[in-house]
C-alpha cells in the first residue's frame, strides 16, 4: 500500500537513528497523522529513496509536509516565505523562546537533511532485498568525510551566486 511505502521514508525524514529530528515540536504520530491526510505527500514519501540517487531540489511534496510540521496555516510554494509568515505571526505574539528552533529550516539547511534521509530510506527499502546490495557513495549524500569519520553537512552555501 502506499501507506506502507511512504512509512519507510516517513521514520527517515522526520528522524531516526542516522538522521537528524524535525524541531517543530509535534510527536510522529501527529506528523503522520497530518501525512495521511494529503495524498501528495504520501506519494511523494512512497517514491522517496527508491533509487541510490540524492535529492538536488525540494520537491513540492516535501515544502508542503514541512509547512504543515511546523503549522504554516497558509500553502506556501518555497520554504523562505513560509518562515517569514510564521517569523511575523511568532513575532506578534511575543513568545519567550528562540524563534529560530520554531521556523522551519532554511532550504540549505533542509536539503543535507533530506539527502541523509533518502540514503537512509533507500538502505531500508534494501534490506529484503538478496545481497549484494550495492550502496551509493556516501558523501553524495549529505555527509563529508574526515579521514574515516562521516561528518553530517548542515547547510549547503553557493558563494557563486552572489547579486
Amino acid at each position: 500500500s502506499v501507506k506502507a511505502a511512504a512509512l519507510v521514508a516517513f521514520h527517515a525524514i522526520t528522524g531516526c537513528d542516522t538522521t537528524s529530528h524535525l524541531s517543530c515540536r509535534k510527536s510522529k504520530k501527529t506528523l503522520w497523522v497530518q501525512a495521511c491526510k494529503s495524498p501528495e505527500i504520501l506519494q511523494g514519501m512512497a517514491s522517496f529513496g527508491q533509487t541510490p540517487m540524492p535529492p538536488h531540489v525540494i520537491d513540492a511534496w516535501v515544502t508542503k509536509f514541512i509547512c504543515n510540521a511546523y503549522g504554516c496555516t497558509t500553502s506556501f510554494n518555497d520554504l523562505g516565505s513560509a518562515r517569514i509568515s510564521l517569523f511575523k505571526t511568532l513575532t506578534k505574539t511575543k513568545i519567550d523562546t528562540d524563534i529560530n528552533r520554531l521556523l522551519p529550516p532554511t532550504e540549505t539547511a533542509l536539503l543535507p537533511h533530506l539527502q541523509r534521509a533518502a540514503y537512509q530510506t533507500y538502505i531500508s527499502r534494501q534490506c529484503c532485498s538478496p545481497p549484494p546490495v550495492i550502496l551509493p557513495d556516501v558523501p553524495k549524500f549529505g555527509w563529508r568525510r574526515e579521514d574515516t569519520v562521516l561528518i553530517p553537512v548542515t547547510v549547503f552555501i553557493n558563494f557563486g551566486i552572489c547579486s
